[in-house]
């Protein structure tokens, strides 16, 4: 492989104690060098970054590369996101996903069985519990997300789905509610009490800090408090003003959870007729893939987009609240730790890839400094999911990085395995690799994809201590 040089740019690596002026070179999909006025070696593409940060590739915790959301790998790659947790959907679609609109990003994901689709009932027995892990496993999947803010199992069966996954070490996300809570507040509180101790990735924590139960600020406040009373909670919040949810309808009735409590938070009654209505008002907004990107659409051109897939669309709402997005992205742990762990954005193909806009904007404000960004987009979550030769551009670290715009707050190229995979917003990458378990090595093998192997137990979701401050 032919290296590379970044050359000039402004280098803020905290996972190595390192910021300022540096060159950093890539031999063999690896950091080889990292230092001052750098030779080039022959052959070498060399890229200048005067003017510009040097960050590690950002590594998102929660994004959505399934099925419908191919678009998502070309999203990602422009906003600097080389690595991806991908939280919903079957893993034969993200491996076709990866094979036929990748952008060289390196892709880790979790199945999310529902009742009737993957779980025989809102209540299934511990039998099959433990069955549908096992093959979410063996299929390359990492884990499970249990979607009960959308499609909820009761709240025993929610408990059983936990257990299970600790007990095989598995990753285990919640995007919270079960029969008896929602998607809110009260949904966090019972999440941390069914959790029980054991290890859970709380899956977009400022989305129950809305306002449906108490002021969001308030809500925020709760939140940190029950997130630093459960330490092995690991979380990750994002920054956009939508959310994303599915426009299914079903006998007249929009089919999650959340999306009813979208209406309800307007006013709209929780029926299709209502639903049509708030996208007509420009309320709900309808995403849209064209090429390999995904726009927002209101009123009437959405109207008819939701109608074409049969309601199947995917939609968002403006319903996250700033000011507790703000709280939840700063507020640190009496040891100096961040108590939401990492920078997210539940995007991928949904459009809200925002992390550098936003993060920088957090950093502009005070709210953070750089090298603290740097550590919530990229050091943390490559420590929850054990991926310890990213998140940092040390030598032996993955070739993974992005040059940043610090005026403009835009990436402006992003580089996976030392190859470019973004130059000025056109997409050059193609392809790219699977993290899995050993469980599920043959499953990615097979599909033709690079895999990288990793021990879970020895992740930030197991190992908390394994978190930077």
């Amino acid at each position: 492989m032919t290296g590379l040089l970044i050359r000039g740019g402004e280098l803020i690596d905290p996972g190595n104690g390192r910021r300022g002026p540096a060159d950093v070179r890539f031999e063999d999909g690896r950091v080889a060098e990292v230092g001052s006025e750098l030779s080039t070696p022959l052959g070498a593409q060399v890229v200048d970054a005067y003017g510009m940060l040097i960050l590690p590739g950002l590594v998102d915790t929660h994004t959505h590369v399934g099925a419908g959301y191919w678009a998502g790998h070309a999203m990602m790659a422009r906003a600097g996101v080389t690595t991806a947790l991908n939280l919903s959907g079957r893993m034969a679609d993200v491996l076709d996903g990866i094979r036929t609109a990748g952008a060289g990003l390196t892709v880790a994901s979790l199945d999310s069985p529902t009742p009737g689709d993957g779980l025989s009932s809102p209540e299934p027995p511990a039998a099959e519990i433990g069955a549908v892990v096992d093959r979410t496993l063996t299929s390359g999947a990492l884990g499970v997300k249990i979607l009960g803010g959308h499609y909820p199992c009761t709240p025993s069966a929610t408990a059983e789905i936990i257990r299970s996954a600790n007990e095989r070490g598995a990753y285990v996300a919640f995007h919270v509610g079960t029969t008896e809570h929602g998607s809110n507040l009260e949904g966090l509180r019972e999440a941390a009490e069914l959790a029980d101790g054991r290890s859970l990735h709380i899956a977009h924590v400022n989305s129950y800090c809305r306002g449906m139960i108490l002021d969001p600020i308030v809500e925020a406040q709760e939140a940190l408090e029950i997130l630093t009373r459960w330490p092995r909670l690991r979380s990750e919040s994002y920054l956009a003003l939508i959310n994303g949810t599915f426009g299914r309808c079903v006998d007249g009735v929009p089919a999650s959870d959340t999306a009813k409590n979208c209406l309800r938070m307007r006013g709209y009654e929780a029926t299709e007729a209502s639903l049509e209505r708030a996208i007509l008002d420009g309320y709900a907004l309808v995403n849209d893939a064209r090429g390999d990107e995904v726009t927002p659409l209101r009123g009437v051109e959405a109207r008819d987009v939701w109608r074409a897939h049969g309601t199947a669309a995917s939609l968002s709402f403006p319903v996250n609240d700033p000011t507790s997005q703000f709280i939840l992205a700063t507020a640190r742990r009496p040891d100096g730790r961040y108590v939401v762990d990492a920078l997210s954005t539940d995007g991928g193909g949904i459009p809200r890839n925002v992390t550098v806009e936003r993060g920088l904007a957090l950093v502009a404000l005070g709210g953070l400094a750089l090298d603290d960004f740097v550590r919530k987009a990229c050091t943390n979550p490559a420590r929850m999911l054990g991926l310890d030769r990213k998140g940092h551009l040390g030598v032996g670290a993955d070739a993974d990085a992005v040059l940043v715009d610090p005026e403009r707050r835009r990436v402006r190229a992003a580089f996976a395995g030392g190859r470019p995979i973004m130059m000025d917003g056109l997409v050059i990458g193609s392809g790219g690799g699977v993290v899995t378990t050993e469980a599920g090595r043959a499953a990615v093998a097979a599909a033709g994809l690079p895999v990288e192997v990793i021990d879970l137990q020895a992740s930030a979701l197991y190992q908390p201590t394994a978190l930077d401050t």
